[in-house]
């Protein structure tokens, strides 16, 4: 069982942490620093395979407080779909499994982002099906979608990184993990995952004030 003091890293954090003159700055980096060095010493009680996860569960419930991710699709990654009253018939049931169709066409329905984005499936299953097979699907651009099925919404190349991984989960759910690793780097979670993939989390603080938080408030 993981036991952490919380007070530790909080006494901590004021004398290491960068100064600026600025007070809301000033706060801004007293709590990011906070949020890191417990990240840091947290994951030195982790196993190797629960990094990652530990990173993704961290970065999502900062992001899901600042506003900047949906709880609609952060449950709809967790849960996947949980309406089993789809009527609608799989239009690839050779490479497509019945869960991952009904998750497409919940997923439409969950934001204004995903629209048509089952009728596009259902339209040309055949370019979706070069998305399933590809190697590396998080890199692949995803086929675009009618503009008339959009509704107002972005097309599907240009859903956030988030965003793409509910599609994946859909289609090639095996490929999550990669994705939620290499994909995120520039992104709301790349500090977390990045501190988690370069070694940061097993060597401390090495190199934070200069990488993350050094240039004030520049990331």
């Amino acid at each position: 069982m993981l036991r952490c003091e919380g007070h530790w890293p909080l006494c901590r954090s004021p004398p290491v942490c960068p100064t600026c003159r600025s007070v809301p700055k000033r706060l801004a980096l007293l709590k990011d620093h906070f949020t890191f060095f417990l990240y840091v010493n947290i994951c030195r009680s982790l196993f190797e395979k629960d990094k990652l996860l530990f990173a993704f569960g961290l970065a999502a419930r900062l992001a899901a407080s600042r506003a900047e991710l949906c709880p609609r699709q952060l449950r709809f990654l967790v849960t996947g779909a949980l309406s089993m009253d789809n009527r609608r018939p799989n239009p690839a049931p050779e490479w497509l499994s019945l869960s991952g169709w009904n998750g497409l066409c919940e997923l439409d329905g969950l934001d204004a982002a995903f629209a048509g984005l089952a009728d596009s499936v259902a339209a040309d299953p055949a370019a979706w099906r070069r998305l399933y097979d590809a190697a590396t699907p998080h890199e692949e651009a995803l086929p675009a979608r009618s503009p008339d099925t959009r509704a107002g919404a972005a097309a599907a190349g240009e859903l956030s990184v988030f965003q793409r991984l509910l599609v994946l989960r859909c289609l090639t759910p095996d490929r999550i993990v990669p994705a939620m690793r290499d994909g995120w780097a520039g992104g709301w979670a790349g500090r977390w995952m990045n501190g988690w993939a370069d070694g940061r989390v097993g060597g401390g603080l090495e190199g934070w004030a200069d990488g993350w938080v050094g240039g004030g408030l520049s990331r």
